[in-house]
């Protein structure tokens, strides 16, 4: 999600919008299934592998927001993350 001044400040949570029944979803205000930026762990831009697993382990999560300086310019989704440590392995996504 961004702002009016097209900043962003939140990811919309794919769990909480499978959550919702299809029904409910056209009247459900967006912030009611997105988590603030300054609630989501950063992954700066060319993180070495060290430091992602070492995020990840100390921030359990579904996301992380990839950053270069102040910017956002990504997320991690830790099923990617996943299928790219272990590309045999099935993935419930």
């Amino acid at each position: 999600m961004v702002d009016s001044a097209g900043r962003p400040v939140a990811l919309v949570d794919p769990a909480r919008v499978a959550a919702v029944p299809p029904e409910r979803r056209p009247w459900l205000a967006v912030d009611a299934v997105a988590r603030g930026l300054d609630s989501v762990p950063a992954l700066p831009v060319g993180a070495d592998g060290e430091r992602v697993l070492e995020t990840v382990r100390t921030h359990p999560g579904a996301q992380y927001v990839v950053t270069a300086g102040e910017d956002v310019v990504g997320v991690l989704h830790i099923a990617d993350l996943a299928q790219l440590l272990e590309p045999k392995r099935k993935t419930n996504t």
